[in-house]
């Protein structure tokens, strides 16, 4: 008996020992190892065993659970097609923001607390983590559906950081010497990498005119996708706010040439609107088939005396396509700052069915409007 205590002693002190070497090879001192000690010794056996049937019927819970978890997500989505009043959405949006607290607060007691509760809730949670989170992502997709914050995207700050100093490009040189758009020789066939890193203009290259009668025409073969609250222009005029209100105006190229500056701005981030103003601009043939037409889509309206606007202000970094489908525009290019006194400011204009492809390095603005109607669509490229 007393040989198997001195036996258990002996090995104890030898993994002490071991422990110990191990704490100094971490480069822990010998307080912080007799810390670590005394906080082990402290813990109690029997808490220790109860902690780990908590967790044992934790995890059964959420392996059962988790099924119905993705049913109720099916539900919720099924629900939320059949909202219609604003006090539904009000209280669709608080549960939702409940949930979303409560995932929060979960993530903080496991990241955050050192005491039982993180010690329990982490190992848990995380064999759940990416299925928590998708649930998280599914849980957000109805508010997209209810709320647009696609209007609030590169807006300016409501307070500026003053610590941020603006980049300065690196790529300048691509500019020098540059004070036209060059127009290619061959308009359908592909074109070298070599070519893009300059504006090009391809002159007549869709002989299809979009008038007013054809945009409103496809918004009304489209309906049923374009009459969402989540989808709505930004516009001059009070009565303009969603493409489907086009359909609501009786002589409606008259009513816009009629109104003082009128501008109406249609940006689509999302796949099924996008995919509708493609069928205005199709994808270009001089593009080859590695380089990606984003799915970002804009569909510029402007009246007589329009004012300008800064065409390359919602998708920084990315090459863009500017086409023009009614009327005469002039586009200036200006060379972004920290390029001033290298790129050459200069001008040129874009005939009806002229189109014009753009590089990141030039910030692009459409100058004013003159006397006719100025339809137009602007698509991004990453060139590869």
């Amino acid at each position: 008996m007393n040989s198997s205590y001195s036996d258990k002693i002996s090995k104890l002190n030898d993994d002490v020992e071991e422990l110990r070497k191990l704490g100094r090879e971490m480069q822990l001192s010998d307080e912080e190892i007799k810390q670590c000690a005394v906080r082990s010794l402290d813990e109690d056996l029997e808490l220790q065993i109860l902690w780990h049937k908590i967790k044992e019927n934790c995890q059964k819970f959420i392996t059962f659970i988790y099924p119905y978890l993705i049913l109720i997500g099916n539900f919720v989505k099924t629900r939320v097609r059949k909202i219609d009043t604003r006090l539904q959405r009000i209280v669709f949006a608080v549960l939702i923001s409940v949930g979303l607290l409560a995932l929060t607060w979960i993530y903080y007691a496991i990241y955050q607390d050192q005491g039982p509760l993180g010690k329990l809730l982490t190992p848990i949670y995380s064999p759940y983590d990416h299925c928590v989170m998708r649930l998280v992502r599914l849980m957000m997709l109805p508010l997209h559906s209810l709320f647009n914050i696609g209007m609030y995207h590169n807006m300016p700050c409501v307070m500026e950081n003053p610590y941020y100093i603006e980049p300065v490009p690196e790529n300048c040189w691509n500019c020098k010497l540059i004070n036209r758009t060059k127009v290619p020789t061959f308009a359908n066939k592909t074109l070298p990498r070599v070519m893009l890193t300059r504006p090009l203009i391809f002159l007549n290259y869709s002989t299809d005119i979009t008038t007013i009668a054809n945009i409103t025409d496809l918004i009304q073969d489209n309906y049923e996708t374009l009459n969402h609250p989540s989808i709505i222009l930004q516009s001059t005029v009070s009565w303009l706010k969603r493409p489907t209100d086009l359909l609501k105006v009786d002589n409606l190229e008259q009513t816009i040439l009629s109104e003082k500056q009128f501008h109406l701005d249609w940006v689509s981030r999302r796949i099924l609107t996008s995919q509708i103003l493609r069928k205005i601009f199709p994808r270009p043939k001089f593009l080859n088939k590695k380089s990606e037409v984003l799915i970002s889509r804009r569909l510029l309206i402007d009246g007589p005396g329009a004012t300008a606007i800064l065409l390359n202000n919602l998708m920084e970094g990315a090459n863009m396509i500017y086409i023009v489908h009614t009327g005469n525009r002039t586009l200036e290019l200006r060379g972004k700052p920290g390029c001033e006194n290298t790129c050459i400011k200069f001008q040129t204009v874009v005939e009806t069915g002229s189109m014009v492809y753009l590089p990141t390095i030039w910030d692009i603005h459409v100058l004013e409007n003159g006397d006719e109607l100025s339809i137009a669509s602007v698509a991004y490229v990453d060139v590869r």
